[in-house]
């Protein structure tokens, strides 16, 4: 939800983790809504974007894995 007037910008989102992420100047008026519907705030929340993405070859696990090319071929042999 998106509320723009002259004075003010407030939006809040619902996302796909079902976690309310809010950006707005009325702190206290947002607090006291949220306290109106039994929403509490969860302190210390994470969340996975501030991770840096890492990627491992399965290789790496597993010397017997079938490399990503390799399965590619096979998929496309038998799906297409």
């Amino acid at each position: 939800m998106i509320f723009n007037d002259d004075k003010s910008l407030v939006e809040i989102f619902i996302d796909e983790s079902k976690y309310i992420k809010y950006w707005g100047v009325d702190e206290n008026f947002f607090r006291e809504t949220m306290n109106d519907f039994g929403l509490k705030e969860t302190e210390d929340l994470e969340f996975i974007d501030e991770y840096p993405k890492v990627r491992n070859v399965l290789t790496g696990f597993d010397e017997n894995v079938i490399d990503s090319k390799t399965l590619i071929e096979i998929f496309s042999e038998k799906y297409l």
